[in-house]
């Protein structure tokens, strides 16, 4: 693997944590935050804080930062870039489509809120548990630790859809005629909506995680296949030293050591 391509490979990656960390703090910060008159009491959902000071700088900033990031990133193939210029789409248009305005802004916003939890619930059940790009003859099948990372990635999928379902049971419950249990009221739907991100985060920054790791991995394994062609070849240079009359046995030790110094060269190149 070339020094670019670890540089891409490595970018690629940090993109995914900071993805990953951007939707993990987002929940937090908003809690600590809150400005309710109870102590770190949320209100009622996460787009409630659009019009609050600072804390509405941090929603809409992370969500144009979260959005952007998701318009940027690359994968596999064309799916993974359409999938997050969607996402990255609805997420920019849920802080330009405030919920509280009546009529076709409102019905924007939540549009758009649905799609973007729909299409990041489509990134962790389907496209980061593949294992090849679309196309690819027999693809291998996911074994050891990279299947237990895809159980993770689909759990944070499932978790994601079941919160976007939970989060309507309150309006379900009112159009059905339905008693409203105290038990959705007040802060139910920041709590699916927080619960929903972090799953969306979780599974993002496992994502990055194990692409680093496989770069590792990837740089050790050229490591030592330089360290091992260098010792054959030390070793090729020594018996053919020793084959040789004329030669003393001191010539041979400096052609080791710069066979040494070789391979040392070339494994600190390949980091």
């Amino acid at each position: 693997m070339s020094d670019i391509q670890d540089q891409y490979l490595a970018s690629h990656m940090n993109l995914r944590r900071v993805i990953g960390w951007m939707g993990l703090l987002l929940p937090i910060i908003l809690l600590m935050g809150s400005p309710s008159q109870v102590a770190h009491t949320p209100l009622d959902s996460i787009s409630d804080y659009h019009d609050e000071g600072w804390l509405g700088v941090v929603f809409a900033g992370t969500l144009w930062a979260i959005g952007t990031s998701l318009i940027a990133y690359r994968g596999y193939d064309i799916r993974d870039h359409l999938a997050g210029v969607f996402a990255g789409s609805c997420a920019l248009l849920i802080t330009l489509c405030p919920h509280d305005v009546p009529g076709i802004i409102s019905a924007t916003h939540f549009s758009a809120a649905v799609a973007f939890f729909l299409t990041l619930a489509f990134f962790a059940i389907y496209l980061f548990t593949r294992t090849a790009p679309a196309g690819t003859p027999n693809p291998p099948s996911a074994t050891g630790d990279k299947l237990l990372r895809h159980r993770v990635y689909r759990g944070c999928g499932i978790t994601i859809l079941i919160a976007l379902l939970a989060a309507g049971i309150p309006k379900g419950l009112a159009a059905a005629g339905v008693a409203v249990s105290s038990f959705f009221t007040g802060q139910w739907l920041f709590w699916m909506e927080s619960l929903a991100v972090w799953a969306f985060a979780i599974s993002w920054m496992i994502k990055g995680e194990a692409g680093s790791a496989a770069m590792q991995t990837a740089r050790n394994a050229q490591a030592l296949t330089f360290a091992v062609g260098g010792a054959l070849r030390a070793i090729g240079t020594l018996s053919e030293a020793a084959g040789r009359s004329k030669r003393s046995k001191l010539d041979a030790l400096i052609g080791f050591g710069k066979i040494v110094s070789t391979i040392y060269a070339q494994r600190k190149q390949g980091k």
